[in-house]
């Protein structure tokens, strides 16, 4: 055993992850993929942050024995990945095209959000999105604390929204001279 198969997945609070759902044999771009021996009672998560040193391959890349069933595997991802993706706003949120520029690569919930208030210079800060309404203004949490004294705090909800920037891209912009 030289491998492990895992399925990745987005928790809202950790960021990437994977789940480890069997052990294999990598020989070359021969795969062999060992049954499971205790129907899936036990698992593990790796977090992003800790696979520095793996390196991936895709299932599909891969000679995988003719035996195993991927489709055992997947069910059983389904299943347990539902607890991850029971929020259907933030599922919604994470289907934005236009929010993929200023997402987190290891987070991908968190999103880089200008903020402005009269009197500051702009500051980029990390917000993990919550909510939206039907305004197209999405609520989350601040990640990090300002250098600045915007009038909110490291953990407090804040607003952000849309705007244009000069050369007419979308940037997604907190404005504490509005109401929160």
């Amino acid at each position: 055993m030289n491998s492990l198969l895992v399925l990745p997945y987005v928790d809202h609070q950790a960021g990437l992850s994977f789940q480890t759902v069997a052990v294999c044999l990598l020989n070359g771009d021969d795969l062999l993929v060992y049954e499971r021996a205790d129907e899936f009672k036990s698992m593990s998560n790796i977090r992003w942050d800790a696979t520095t040193d793996f390196e991936f391959e895709y299932l599909d890349n891969l000679n995988v024995n003719a035996d195993f069933d991927i489709e055992e595997y997947k069910s059983h991802a389904r299943d347990v990945f539902k607890h991850y993706n029971d929020d259907k706003k933030i599922l919604v949120l994470r289907m934005l095209p236009m929010l993929d520029e200023y997402r987190n690569e290891q987070h991908p919930d968190d999103i880089l959000v200008f903020f402005f208030k009269e009197g500051l210079a702009p500051e980029g800060m990390w917000v993990r999105y919550e909510d939206f309404n039907e305004d197209h203004e999405i609520f989350g949490r601040l990640l990090n604390q300002p250098n600045q004294d915007f009038g909110v705090n490291m953990e407090d909800t804040v607003k952000f929204s849309f705007a244009k920037n000069q050369d007419g891209s979308l940037i997604c912009v907190c404005d504490l001279d509005e109401d929160l």
